[in-house]
């Protein structure tokens, strides 16, 4: 049918894809076979490694905590 769009991909939460690893702090080292190491400065957000799948939304996480954490209380 024309203008009919296909539907979109499932997205998993970055550590919740099922790949071993994903989502998880870096112990040591560099990132293993599969996996990249997302690291924003100023985030305060950890490092992280992430499968190739879920690293751009585990970097958008970490760009969105960068900053002054916002105060518990009142405005």
């Amino acid at each position: 049918m024309v203008g009919q769009s296909a539907p979109g991909r499932v997205v998993s939460r970055p550590g919740e894809c099922g790949r071993e690893l994903c989502g998880t702090e870096p112990t040591a080292g560099r990132a293993p076979d599969g996996m990249t190491t997302i690291r924003v400065p100023g985030s305060r957000e950890p490092a992280r490694w992430y499968c190739h799948g879920c690293a751009e939304y585990g970097r958008a996480l970490a760009e969105l905590r960068t900053g002054p954490a916002e105060s518990e209380g009142g405005r």
